[in-house]
């Protein structure tokens, strides 16, 4: 007959349960201490330009914000929206926080818009190419409009970001996608366009 210590048994069965997500939380900080990050601090102020998909004024497509860039102890990055400088579609606010993961210098997140009763969210790339200055792109969607896109520009200086973003908005040439798909139709064939009447 086989003798069984129920005791050690449950005792042995409880350690392996506590102990089982050890090995997956030893590889998290394992890739957490040796993710490549910025060779430059990213963290403190920043000016923020988005470009306005629906403002109306050819010469300024930029809502620019105070920005406030965090990193946690973890690595995530955070940035918040504190102070709206410029809006130039007032009847649209804008606020948002953005959270994401420094790849190198490229920082891919997330955004949801903060104003109350709305319902906006969706991507980002930003590439932080010295200590005072980032490009990229946000793309998203927004329950009233649907998707959304556009560039996004910072800086650590206020007067470089107007000056930087009024040189993008110049020349700066964004494609209507969805304008586009709606000029096209699909057959068996290929793509037919159709006629605008």
């Amino acid at each position: 007959m086989l003798d069984i210590n129920w005791l050690n048994l449950i005792i042995g069965a409880l350690i392996g349960l506590l102990f089982r997500p050890l090995p997956s939380i030893v590889l998290a900080l394992f890739r957490i201490i040796t993710k490549a990050t910025a060779p430059f601090d990213i963290t403190g102020e920043w000016f923020s330009a988005e470009y306005e998909l629906k403002t109306t004024d050819p010469t300024n497509k930029n809502t620019i914000f105070k920005v406030l860039l965090r990193k946690s102890v973890t690595g995530r990055i955070t940035i918040k929206s504190v102070q709206q400088l410029s809006n130039i579609n007032p009847k649209r606010p804008t606020a948002w926080i953005v959270q994401g993961i420094m790849h190198g210098t490229v920082l891919v997140g997330e955004w949801i818009s903060t104003v109350p009763t709305t319902h906006r969210f969706g991507a980002v790339l930003l590439a932080f190419y010295d200590e005072g200055r980032a490009i990229g792109y946000y793309l998203g969607y927004n329950a009233n409009d649907g998707p959304v896109c556009g560039y996004w520009l910072l800086s650590r200086s206020e007067e470089d970001l107007r000056e930087l973003s009024a040189g993008v908005t110049r020349q700066f040439k964004f494609n209507r996608i969805k304008e586009i798909v709606d000029t096209v139709t699909f057959k068996k064939d290929g793509l037919v366009k159709k006629s605008h009447r």
